[in-house]
């Protein structure tokens, strides 16, 4: 099976190095890097995250079973639009989009075909890893990197029942734990538990004098850590995401607000005591 990935930076090389050599529906999995710099795809080759790769686009889709499109969030509709005329039939595309409904809106708005395969054709699957690090080259990709991660597959009323069969084994042969949902359910959970999370790092980083780092203990930089991620990325994912940012950020200033109102030790024991027990149930929780 060949498995085009555009973009081989950490996850496009880090689904290479769980996903080369391995087998779906008995078919061995050889692996095409797509990009625009010969230094970076080299790279990826040695360190193994792909099995040859080439700067044309349209080449490296057009012999794959399924293309992976591992690029940034605003870059990933224009991307599909581009090789979908160019894929053999019954072929498949999907992504690692941290939003969902965004670039599904403008895949139906551009080609009209986002999970058909009329006559055959080649058809698109959103999905999205919840998984990474603030490093984003491919000389931290890991082949373990999705082992046990939720991937969440964002299938719509007209998407092809292949086609997604096939993405989730995608998937589910990096090891990762795939569940399905809208794309609009996808982004309201993601905008609480990602999206704004980065938002407030940014912004605690923001409002502190920088004569006041010196002051900066290890609960100020394990609270601020995500602010180290790549800002351009997160530009574009707040601004694709904004409307659902707002209503998780109207919660947590709900929350924020509970706290300083609280006129004693007990109740702001209490209330901090309940964001405990939630937080130490993180780690057994499923979505």
């Amino acid at each position: 099976m060949n498995i085009a990935v555009i973009g081989t930076g950490l996850i496009g090389g880090s689904v290479g190095m769980a996903l080369r050599g391995k087998k779906i529906s008995g078919r061995k999995i050889r692996i095409v890097g797509v990009g625009r710099s010969p230094e970076r795809l080299n790279l990826a080759l040695r360190l193994g995250a792909i099995d040859e790769w080439t700067l044309d686009i349209k080449a490296g889709a057009a012999g794959a079973d399924a293309v992976l499109v591992c690029l940034p969030v605003d870059m990933i509709a224009p991307t599909v639009i581009r090789i979908l005329p160019h894929l053999k039939p019954g072929a498949v595309i999907t992504d690692v989009g941290s939003v969902k409904k965004n670039i599904v809106e403008q895949i139906e708005k551009l080609s009209g075909n986002l999970g058909k395969r009329p006559g055959g054709g080649a058809c698109y699957v959103g999905s999205h890893p919840i998984a990474g690090a603030e490093k984003t080259s491919v000389r931290h990709a890991r082949g373990d990197l999705f082992r046990g991660a939720v991937v969440v597959v964002t299938p719509d009323g007209s998407s092809d029942d292949e086609a997604v069969k096939l993405v989730k084994k995608i998937w589910k042969t990096t090891g990762a734990r795939v569940f399905e949902m809208s794309a609009a359910e996808h982004d309201a959970k993601l905008a609480a538990t990602s999206h704004l999370p980065h938002a407030i790092a940014y912004a605690l980083v923001n409002s502190v004098g920088a004569r006041d780092f010196r002051f900066a203990g290890s609960g100020f930089k394990d609270t601020t850590r995500i602010a180290s991620s790549n800002p351009a990325m997160w530009a574009e994912i707040i601004l694709a995401n904004k409307k659902e940012i707002l209503k998780s950020a109207a919660a947590f200033s709900r929350e924020i607000s509970k706290i300083m109102r609280a006129k004693t030790t007990k109740a702001l024991a209490r209330i901090l005591s309940s964001a405990k027990k939630k937080r130490a149930a993180l780690g057994r929780s499923s979505p």
